[in-house]
């Protein structure tokens, strides 16, 4: 809208006229009626064409844009709430080209499969099960009297291995029937034998530290695990000892 024009007509209509405009203008008496309503004309028209006009143009503008605003505001707020990408952002725009298209978050229940980031299961058990680990609890996988291989076609599948070692020593030695026990992880596994010495309360690998009283050694391999000595009171007890193996 353009600036309000201003009124520039002279209005000066009455005072230009002579003393005597009957004679020297020559007016009749609705002459003489009609220069005294010119001034108040030329005003009425000024303000209903030059005023109220275009100040009417620009209530109906003014209108018309609010009303637009309000289109704009719906518009927007829809926008924000859309998920469906309408920009077609790109994963590269947003330096994500390397990750990959599979979800990085699920909610507990699901069984996510192994292949896009999750254990195959919902529980605990399930989850070991599938990433190659036994159950969470102990499992008796075998035991031998003596010197007897317990032989398995793979300990080193398990996710840990438990040694129970009984040596049945004599009742006068106050000690009848002493357990060595000791968990072997998976990784400790080797496919070559391994010697593990265990002891009451205490153990340690290689043929080193026992403690006085009660300990045994024994042998893992992938294939086989047995015991070689058992002693109980520096009495040796293997042939009589039993050995036990639990895995999860």
């Amino acid at each position: 809208m353009d600036n309000l024009s201003t009124l520039g007509t002279d209005l000066n209509i009455i005072s230009r006229l002579s003393d005597t405009p009957n004679i020297t203008d020559r007016l009749t008496a609705s002459d003489m009626k009609a220069k005294f309503d010119l001034a108040g004309n030329t005003i009425k028209t000024f303000i209903n064409d030059d005023v109220v006009a275009p100040v009417n143009t620009l209530v109906e503008e003014v209108g018309s844009l609010t009303k637009n605003v309000g289109t704009l505001t719906t518009n927007f707020d829809s926008h924000a709430t859309r998920i469906d990408n309408p920009h077609q952002v790109t994963k590269a725009q947003l330096l994500l080209d390397k990750v990959t298209n599979n979800a990085q978050y699920y909610p507990g229940g699901n069984d996510v499969a192994i292949a896009d980031g999750g254990t195959g299961a919902s529980s605990a058990t399930g989850a070991l099960a599938s990433l190659g680990a036994a159950a969470a609890v102990w499992t008796s996988i075998g035991s031998a009297t003596g010197t007897t291989a317990i032989t398995n076609n793979n300990y080193a599948s398990y996710h840990e291995l438990l040694v129970v070692i009984n040596i049945p020593c004599h009742t006068d030695d106050s000690i009848n029937n002493r357990k060595c026990s000791v968990v072997i992880p998976r990784a400790e596994i080797s496919t070559t034998a391994t010697e593990w010495g265990v002891a009451e309360n205490s153990w340690s690998g290689s043929s080193g530290s026992y403690i006085a009283g009660v300990y045994a050694l024994f042998k893992v391999t992938q294939a086989s695990i047995n015991l070689r000595e058992a002693y109980g009171y520096s009495t040796d007890y293997t042939s009589t000892s039993t050995i036990h193996i639990y895995a999860r």
